[in-house]
């Protein structure tokens, strides 16, 4: 007051609590929990934490976590929203000609969703030793077995494939995207190659 000539007011400032996680280790064994708290049941994510394993991983960590929130703050209540942003995470590693137009919502499976329909149009991937094996793959049971293994997809997504080229190595490896593509093989396409999706892994 006596620095700025200002008047005594009131003022009502909004504060907010931080509570999310600092990033400062690197979590393991995701997890689910249920407790009990005043009389009600809630579940919460959680996990135990290992060291870091340098100084730039930690940062690696903070500037995923900032931008993953640039448009809309994240709270990290459930183990899929953890596993949404561990998935954004593993996308920050890769080069920006696979990243690029990556929407963050749901994104390695809608990646994974373009790049089985272009492969199956153009029949690459496998999808010609499916098709001499099927005699003829119809769009409705190839939208279904998708679903099935938990990649959306609509008879929209294949004739849109129609018009685009398929290329190799373009999806994000992750542990979803593994998991869906490799239930897809198992279960309705044995001769699909699936490491045709997935950038090379490092030798050095």
């Amino acid at each position: 007051m006596v620095t700025h000539d200002a008047d005594f007011v009131s003022r009502n400032v909004e504060k907010h609590l931080r509570m999310e996680f600092d990033w400062k280790r690197t979590p393991s064994n995701i997890r689910e929990v249920t407790f009990e708290f005043n009389g009600r049941t809630f579940t919460h994510v959680t996990f135990d934490t290992v060291p870091l394993e340098n100084l730039d991983q930690f940062q690696n960590y903070r500037t995923a976590w900032d931008d993953y929130n640039k448009k809309t703050r994240c709270c990290i209540k459930t183990e899929a929203d953890f596993l949404q942003f561990w998935a954004y995470v593993e996308t920050k590693k890769l080069p920006r000609s696979i990243t690029s137009y990556l929407s963050r919502q749901n994104g390695i499976l809608k990646r994974l969703k373009r790049d089985l329909c272009r492969a199956m149009k153009s029949r690459q991937a496998g999808f010609d030793k499916v098709i001499a094996r099927c005699g003829k793959l119809r769009h409705e049971m190839f939208c279904d077995a998708l679903h099935q293994c938990g990649i959306p997809c609509t008879i929209d997504d294949l004739d849109y494939a129609n018009r685009c080229v398929f290329t190799p190595r373009q999806c994000v490896d992750t542990a979803t995207a593994r998991q869906a593509i490799e239930k897809l093989r198992d279960t309705f396409y044995p001769e699909l190659e699936i490491d045709l999706f997935f950038p090379e892994l490092s030798t050095a």
